[in-house]
């Protein structure tokens, strides 16, 4: 498969296609989306390491709800709370793409991350 991802952090840094990983899992069965995950390297040397809670209605526009942390927010390690957006593309869902976000929710304000996504080739279980 092949994702392609842009962004920004909260000062308009951008950061390279690259450093960003999306996935999940999509059930057709159910119609439901699982497993979700968001790892992104920013322009301040930031990780975000973010997983899904719970479970997604497969449509357009799906929400995930994410939960991590970012490793190098506030000079170490902060919890973070993010979100992607996917809606899958042609009759048998070859493609995708969306958006997604995250921020941590520390005193001195959030340190924040946003971005778009294209992905083809995809496998789905």
């Amino acid at each position: 498969s092949s994702l392609h991802a842009f962004g920004s952090d909260e000062t308009g840094q951008g950061f390279a296609d690259g450093n960003i990983s999306i996935g999940f899992d999509v059930n057709f069965s159910s119609m439901d989306i699982s497993n979700g995950f968001m790892n992104v390297n920013d322009a301040q040397s930031r990780n975000w390491n973010l997983n899904q809670v719970g479970s997604a209605t497969l449509e357009n526009d799906a929400f995930l709800d994410m939960m991590g942390s970012c490793i190098g927010c506030g000079g170490s390690s902060a919890g973070a709370y993010g979100f992607i957006y996917a809606t899958f593309l042609s009759p048998n869902a070859e493609g995708v793409l969306g958006s997604f976000g995250a921020q941590t929710g520390m005193e001195e304000g959030p340190e924040a991350i946003s971005g778009v996504y294209v992905g083809d080739r995809f496998s789905y279980p």
